[in-house]
C-alpha cells in the first residue's frame, strides 16, 4: 500500500469492543502512528518476524494476524497445530516487535456502563482518538499533515464520524466544569480505507486494541472479567499487564500522566 508522500504522518486505526447496549463493557479504539518515512522501515522489522514464525510456528507469513481469533485458536489458526503456549510466546514476541518500530500508540476508551445520556459511541470514541492524535502531532511533532487509515470494512460510520467530528466538534473544558469548547481539526485528513488483510499496521492496532481491552476487563472493569478458558489458557492473568509494560515505551502518556491508577495511558469516557 502506498501512501500519500506528502503527509507527514501515517495513523492507523482498529477498535475492540461493540457499540450495542450493554453489550461489552468497553469500546475501545487505539491507534498506531509514526512519520512517513519509517513506514518501510518499520514494514521490515515487522515482516522479518512473521517469517520467524513461519520458520519456528509454521505459521504462515502472509495470512493476517487478528489478535482475537489468534488467541481463541479459531480459523484459520487452528489448522497449525498451535499449543497455548506456542501461543503465547508469539503474542509476546509480537508486543516486543511493536516495542522495537519507530512509532507512538494511542489507546482511548468508553466505559458503557457509566454513560448517562446515551451517545453515537464509535463517534464518540473516533472523535476522541483523533482529537488526541491532533493534538500529539501539533504539540509534539510540528507536523502539517497525517493520513489516517482504517479496515475498509468500516469506511461508511468512520467517514460518517469524521465529517460530523470536523463540523461540530466541541470538546468538554477541563478547567471549567460543564463548560465547552470549538476544537479545529486541520491536520488530519479525510480516512482512507483498506483490508486489513493486506495492512499490517492495522493489524497490530487490533493486537494493541485487544489487549488493551483484556486489560481494562481484568483490571478496571467490577467485579473483573477473566475471560473465557479459551483465552485464559493462553494470556493468564497478569499476562496483559506485562504486554502492555512491554509497549509502554511507545504508548503516548500524556493524557493520563496526572493519573497514577491509569499508568497505561489508556482516556477512558465517561471519567
Amino acid at each position: 500500500m502506498v501512501y500519500n508522500p506528502n503527509s507527514d504522518f501515517l495513523l492507523f486505526l482498529d477498535e475492540s469492543g461493540d457499540v450495542a447496549m450493554p453489550g461489552s463493557n468497553y469500546f475501545i479504539y487505539s491507534g498506531v502512528y509514526f512519520d512517513n518515512k519509517y513506514y518501510i522501515h518499520n514494514r521490515v522489522k515487522h515482516d522479518a518476524l512473521r517469517l520467524k514464525f513461519q520458520r519456528h510456528f509454521n505459521l504462515p507469513s502472509h495470512i493476517e494476524f487478528h489478535t482475537n481469533n489468534f488467541i481463541r485458536n479459531k480459523r484459520p489458526y487452528s489448522n497449525y497445530n498451535l499449543s497455548d503456549q506456542k501461543r503465547r510466546d508469539i503474542a509476546f514476541k509480537y508486543a516486543n516487535m511493536i516495542c522495537h518500530l519507530d512509532c507512538h500508540i494511542l489507546n482511548v476508551a468508553i466505559n458503557k456502563n457509566k454513560i448517562v445520556n446515551q451517545f453515537n459511541i464509535l463517534q464518540k470514541c473516533f472523535t476522541y482518538i483523533i482529537q488526541r492524535c491532533e493534538n500529539a502531532l501539533k504539540y509534539d511533532h510540528n507536523s502539517s499533515c497525517c493520513d489516517v487509515v482504517v479496515d475498509q470494512g468500516h469506511m461508511p460510520i468512520v467517514r460518517r464520524a469524521y465529517n460530523q467530528m470536523i463540523t461540530n466538534n466541541t470538546i468538554s473544558s477541563i478547567c471549567v466544569p460543564g463548560a465547552r469548547y470549538q476544537r479545529n481539526i486541520t491536520l488530519i485528513s479525510t480516512p482512507a480505507g483498506v483490508n486489513s488483510q493486506h495492512e499490517i499496521f492495522i493489524q497490530i492496532a487490533d493486537f494493541i486494541t485487544y489487549i488493551v481491552k483484556l486489560y481494562l476487563e481484568r483490571n478496571i472493569s467490577s467485579p473483573a472479567i477473566l475471560g473465557s478458558p479459551r483465552i485464559t489458557s493462553v494470556l493468564k492473568p497478569g499476562d496483559e499487564i506485562d504486554l502492555l509494560n512491554i509497549i509502554l515505551p511507545k504508548i503516548n502518556l500524556k493524557a493520563t500522566k496526572y493519573k497514577k491508577t491509569n499508568p497505561y495511558g489508556i482516556v477512558i469516557y465517561p471519567t
